[in-house]
């Protein structure tokens, strides 16, 4: 099920994440808001598979953008989905300050 900040939102069906806290549960209260936001963030995600986009750099993606929002439930969740497809821990403790770290490529 989806979970909302109060800036942005993110997707999430691992059940790992259930038990983590929730500002704001957008499957409760607008239940068919949060099955469209699924339905883009799986329609985003099958769009950045065909243009070959590395899924840890998605991953990075979206903790930077969770970063910029301020969202820590988010920030925690992408993390974790980018560690566990291989991500490293350097590479996700840099982000904040990517431009200045040698871990990045111009990609």
């Amino acid at each position: 099920m989806g979970r909302f900040g109060p800036i942005a939102w993110c997707h999430d069906d691992d059940e790992r994440h259930r038990a983590d806290p929730v500002r704001v549960d957008f499957d409760s209260l607008a239940a068919g808001y949060s099955r469209a936001m699924s339905h883009l963030d799986h329609a985003a995600t099958k769009e950045l598979d065909k243009a070959e986009i590395d899924p840890r750099l998605r991953e990075l993606i979206r903790i930077r953008a969770s970063q910029l929002n301020g969202c820590a439930y988010c920030i925690d969740m992408h993390t974790r989905d980018a560690r566990a497809i291989g991500e490293t821990e350097q590479r996700i403790y840099g982000l904040a300050a990517w431009r200045e770290t040698p871990y990045f490529t111009p990609r």
